[in-house]
């Protein structure tokens, strides 16, 4: 069990990937993904990204809008293929929320759920983590679902079995409305 790895002819030694993995499309793997390893990754660079939008002292919506599209985009990416349990996106978004009171873009004493609420209904308009997540989960899902692209469909079976995709239709454009709606009515 014990690989040294691979001398080449000059010398150089090659070593074996198993204990560091490699990265393919962005997503560090070794023989299988590296779940723990990747969403320690994940977040630690959605929370330096989200440091430094509040650093850069934006105020209010442009703030907001900057977390959202450069911050959220890196959790977002791997939606679907890193498995985040439900605790791991609300402590992230707990997080989050910690940072924007530390750096003044959220009173301490301010409706966690406005912050959730989009601009043009009151609130404030962030992307909480864990609906993000659960949307681009089901988004893929979906797709998996309602596709006829033969390779997919020869993977859709075994997809449902190993508990992967969960094998239901969304309509996205409910699913977004009924989140809306929910975070508006706790407001």
């Amino acid at each position: 069990d014990n690989f040294e790895g691979i001398t080449m002819p000059s010398g150089e030694q090659i070593h074996d990937l198993e204990d560091e993995g490699y990265k393919y499309l962005g997503i560090l793997e070794s023989s299988s993904i590296m779940h723990t390893e990747m969403k320690e990754l994940v977040s630690r660079e959605y929370n330096r990204r989200v440091k430094k939008v509040l650093k850069s002292q934006l105020h209010g919506r442009h703030c907001i809008q900057a977390i959202n599209t450069w911050a959220v985009p890196i959790i977002r990416y791997g939606a679907g293929i890193l498995n985040w349990t439900k605790g791991e996106l609300k402590t992230i978004d707990t997080k989050t929320r910690k940072m924007l009171r530390i750096h003044g873009a959220h009173h301490p004493q301010g409706d966690v759920d406005r912050l959730y609420v989009n601009r043009r209904e009151g609130g404030r308009g962030l992307q909480s983590i864990e609906e993000v997540v659960r949307r681009e989960e089901n988004a893929l899902s979906t797709f998996i679902q309602e596709s006829r692209d033969k390779e997919i469909l020869l993977l859709k079976d075994h997809l449902l079995k190993d508990k992967i995709i969960n094998g239901t239709v969304i309509d996205k454009e409910k699913d977004k409305t009924d989140r809306e709606d929910l975070h508006k009515e706790q407001w």
